[in-house]
C-alpha cells in the first residue's frame, strides 16, 4: 500500500484531523523530499499484491452479505492508500463480482499518479462490471469526501513506518502516536455510522485511542500481520507475527 501524506484531504464539513502527517510503507524507504506544498514527505515503495489479506476481505464480504442482503444501494468501499490498484481489484473481482453487487462501487485513493494510472489501466482490462464498480482518484486534487461518506474503509500496511525492525526511536521520530491519532481520525470523519474500519498492520493499538469508545472489534486475522506494535507503557518492540489481532471494527456511532 501506498503512503498518503497530504494536506486538505478532506471536505470542509468533514474535518476529521488532515492526513498530511500520515507517513506509512510496506517495503524500502527512501529519503525525505518536500511537496509542491511544502509538507514533508516519506518516498515509499508502493509494494502490494492481489488479494493480499483474505481474512480481512472475506469477513467485509460475509458481514455485508448479513447486513445489506439485498438491499445494497449505494454501498461504498474505500482502499485508502490504494497503490496500483490490487486491493480494490482483488475487492472486485474475487468477493464482490457477482451480479447482485452490482451497486457496490470501489474506490481507491493515492497520491502518486504513476501508481494510479496503473491502477486504472489494470481495471480497463476487467469485465465491463468492474470496470464500472471501481474508480481510482488522486488524493492531492480530490477531497477524501467527494463521494460522501463509506460503508468500509480498508487501511492495512498504511498506518505504520516500517522496513523490517527499525529503530524504535527512529518510528516514534518519523510517526509518532499523534500522528496515529489525526490519521484514524481522518478515517473515522468519513466513515458511516456502522460501518466497518479494516487494518491489518500498524505501529499502534487502536484501543490506546478515544476513539475505541466508540468501535467494536468484530473480527481478527492471522495472514500477513507482520507489523511489530509498539508497547507505549514499555517503549518497547512487541512482536505479533502469527497472531491473531483485531483487523476489523464496527463504527457504533
Amino acid at each position: 500500500m501506498y503512503a498518503v501524506d497530504i494536506n486538505n484531504i478532506l471536505g470542509p464539513d468533514l474535518k476529521g484531523g488532515s492526513l498530511k502527517d500520515l507517513i506509512s510503507n510496506t517495503t524500502d524507504l527512501q529519503p525525505h523530499h518536500n511537496t509542491k506544498e511544502g509538507h514533508s514527505q516519506m518516498q515509499i515503495s508502493h509494494g502490494t499484491s492481489m488479494n493480499r489479506y483474505p481474512d480481512e476481505y472475506l469477513f467485509v464480504k460475509n458481514y455485508v452479505d448479513s447486513k445489506w442482503n439485498t438491499t445494497f444501494g449505494d454501498l461504498k468501499l474505500l482502499s485508502f492508500g490504494s497503490s496500483t490498484g490490487e486491493e480494490a481489484i482483488s475487492l472486485a473481482t474475487l468477493y464482490f463480482n457477482d451480479t447482485k453487487y452490482q451497486h457496490v462501487s470501489i474506490y481507491g485513493v493515492d497520491i502518486d499518479e504513476n501508481t494510479l494510472d496503473s491502477a486504472r489501466s489494470k481495471v480497463n482490462k476487467l469485465g465491463s462490471q468492474s470496470q464500472r464498480n471501481v474508480t481510482f482518484f488522486h488524493g492531492e486534487k480530490t477531497h477524501l469526501s467527494v463521494h460522501g461518506k463509506y460503508d468500509v474503509i480498508f487501511a492495512s500496511s498504511v498506518l505504520c513506518f516500517y522496513n523490517g525492525r527499525k529503530p524504535l526511536g527512529q518510528v516514534l521520530a518519523h510517526f509518532p502516536f499523534s500522528q496515529y491519532k489525526k490519521s484514524l481520525e481522518s478515517l473515522d470523519a468519513v466513515l458511516k455510522d456502522g460501518g466497518l474500519l479494516a487494518i491489518v498492520n500498524m505501529n499502534y493499538n487502536f484501543e490506546e485511542t478515544e476513539l475505541v469508545e466508540r468501535y467494536l472489534p468484530v473480527a481478527k486475522c492471522t495472514e500477513n500481520s507482520f507489523v511489530p506494535r509498539i508497547d507505549r507503557d514499555t517503549n518497547e518492540w512487541v512482536e505479533i507475527t502469527g497472531q491473531s489481532m483485531d483487523c476489523v471494527w464496527v463504527k457504533m456511532r
